[in-house]
């Protein structure tokens, strides 16, 4: 987490204290993209480096990741089910453990729900708001984990082998396209990130 002062012998990462530092800091130490940490600069300029503090976006992640399941599968297959599929989501050890950490797992996996829920609405209408909402939340994806590219991939996948009208499912490729084109930096950093790896394996 961003925003934390280091003592004078801790030099990996480097200190993040701006953006700039957090972003060279994401690019040369660590093996992630840089969106959670560009989140988490002003949260903890604003409430603080306490641990229970920096811990509370995942918590808060993790209730909405819930929610966000229960509304997704309710709508699709009723509201027994969902309950039943909230309740594995908010049962899951993972789910809990990672629900009280100040990582970045819990926002993508959010957002991969987010994603998916609006994929799926796209396929009865497609109105504005569903496009820019499913645009900016697979491009924040792509930019938070690249745990998120199974499911982006997966959206691809679905959009022309489901039952998705065709119309829809080249309205969604399009979509991610252009989520492709406001990610493209993204490649550079891996492959600076990668090469770091290397050097030191």
């Amino acid at each position: 987490v961003p925003g934390i002062p280091f003592p004078d012998w801790a030099v990996i990462p480097t200190e993040r204290m701006t953006v700039v530092e957090t972003l060279q800091s994401t690019l040369w130490h660590d093996v992630h993209p840089p969106a959670y940490y560009l989140l988490m600069l002003p949260y903890t300029r604003a409430f603080g480096i306490e641990l229970a503090t920096i811990r509370w976006p995942s918590v808060v992640f993790g209730v909405l990741g819930v929610a966000a399941l229960f509304a997704l599968v309710r709508r699709e297959n009723g509201g027994r089910i969902a309950l039943g599929a909230a309740a594995l989501l908010a049962l899951n050890g993972l789910h809990i453990h990672y629900s009280q950490r100040a990582r970045l797992w819990i926002p993508t996996y959010l957002l991969a729900i987010v994603a998916t829920d609006l994929l799926v609405r796209l396929e009865s209408r497609s109105t504005r708001a569903l496009r820019a909402g499913y645009l900016a939340s697979a491009t924040l994806g792509l930019w938070t984990s690249y745990a998120f590219w199974p499911f982006f991939i997966g959206h691809g996948v679905y959009a022309l082998l489901g039952r998705v009208p065709v119309g829809r499912a080249l309205e969604v490729l399009r979509m991610q396209a252009q989520a492709l084109v406001l990610s493209s930096v993204l490649v550079v950093a891996l492959r600076a990130q990668l090469a770091r790896s290397h050097d030191i394996a």
